[in-house]
Formats: C-alpha cells, structure tokens, sequence
C-alpha cells in the first residue's frame, strides 16, 4: 500500500506538470505574459533574453511601441536593419533554432504601448498563421492587464498560453531588503509591508527618490507611510518635467 501511495503521488505531481502553463508553452509555442504596470514584464522579457543569448540560443526582443499598423513581419526587419524576405528571416530563425536543438524565440514586448493597440487584434491571426510554417520558432507577447480584449481576437486567444507577472508579490520583505541595500537605506527603517512594495516600479521609484534626496531612512508611523506615497510621486515627477512642459506646482 505504501508503494502504490508513493506511486499515485507521483503520477499527480506528472499529471500536474502535464497541466501547467510551462508543459502548454513548450507544446503550443505561443505565449502571452499579462501583468499590472510597473510590476516587471519588460524587465523579465530582457532577462530572458539576455540569459539566452548568453547561452547561445537564438533569440529577438522587440518592442511593440516602435511597429504602426502595416506589416508587421517587414518592420520587424527593419527594426533589425536586415535586407530580406520575411520568409528568409523566418526560415533563418527556424534553421538556427533548429541547429542548436531549441525553438529560436521571438519576443514582442508590451503590445498595449502601441500608437494603436488594436492594430494587433487585427494583425496577430496572421502573425500565429504565417509561424505554424515553423517549428522551431516560439513566440512571446507581452501586455498590461486590462487591454487584452482590446488586443487579442477571439479567433486565436486560445492559442495563447497564458501567464502572468505579480511583481514582488510574496517576496516584498526581500525585495525592500535589496532595494533599501542598493540605495544606501537603514534596513530598519523598513515600513510596514504594503501592497505597493510588490511592484518593483513603485519601490524603484521612491527608492531612488529617497536617495536623491541624501535620506537613509524611513519615518515609521503615519508620516512615515505618507512619505513613502509622496516619494513616489516626487519619482515620477522628476522623471516627466525634464521631458514634459507642465507647472510643477500643480
């Protein structure tokens, strides 16, 4: 009875793997990262990445802002200030992919920062269509939660895997730790945990802000979580008046 226990719990945890999203990726090729802003997406997209490339696997990064609502496979080609066909590029992809025993992965960072987002609910069932002509190459998409009506067909959103990013969410006590560390901040001024110290946008912000601001801690009470609000704010503040026009009073 106890071989036969330790059996079933062992086809559970394979019927597990079976069903997670990493095992529907890696068959379907195809997915798509969904988070809130700020909590890290692009960040992980250009991990990835750069982990990859280190490894030798082939890989693009683009990112959705700079495509307009015209060919996507001929900008893409542009982007890489290659001269070629869209075939060529694709079968390029699939060759080296398939060389180095891995799917070649093509990645397009935050398609909900497009000029116009919905230019891609109308240009992905073509851009799934023209990759099933090649096995070696995965794609991944990644959008901010909230735009993905907006922005995925119905026709193929169940081609997509699904995943999503949750920033700092259950590790904000060691995140705080590293951030406060990086800044020069006492580690016991950290505040009570909140929310917001799960988007990594938020805590680099106010981190960086306290910093400039030659403070190496945080108040603890009331003031003290008012100051880490109005930090933020003043982060952001001196990230948009050197390029925006605006009264800083208001």
């Amino acid at each position: 009875m106890y071989d036969f226990r330790q059996l079933r719990g062992a086809v559970v945890d394979l019927k597990g793997y079976l069903d997670s999203n990493n095992f529907q990726a890696a068959e379907d090729s195809v997915l798509k990262v969904l988070g809130d802003a700020g909590v890290g997406k692009t960040h992980l997209l250009c991990n990835v990445a750069k982990n990859r490339m280190e490894d030798g696997y082939p890989t693009v990064l683009l990112l959705a802002e700079n495509f307009r609502d015209r060919d996507i496979w001929a900008q893409m080609i542009e982007r890489l200030g290659l001269d070629c066909t869209p075939e060529e590029f694709l079968g390029a992809l699939d060759s080296f992919g398939e060389s180095r025993g891995v799917r070649s992965l093509l990645m397009v960072d935050a398609l909900n920062e497009s000029s116009d987002p919905r230019m891609w609910n109308r240009r992905l069932p073509g851009i799934l269509s023209k990759l099933d002509n090649y096995p070696h190459i995965g794609l991944c998409v990644s959008c901010r939660t909230g735009y993905e009506d907006l922005i995925f067909p119905d026709s193929v959103d169940d081609q997509f895997v699904d995943t999503r990013h949750y920033g700092f969410n259950n590790v904000e006590y060691e995140a705080v730790r590293k951030f406060f560390d990086e800044h020069g901040i006492e580690h016991q001024s950290i505040p009570v945990l909140r929310r917001e110290f799960q988007i990594p946008l938020f805590l680099k912000l106010f981190c960086e802000n306290l910093e400039s601001r030659g403070q190496s801690r945080v108040s603890h009470g009331p003031e003290g979580i008012s100051e880490i609000f109005e930090g933020y704010i003043d982060g952001v503040h001196n990230r948009l008046h050197p390029r925006l026009d605006y009264d800083p009073s208001e």
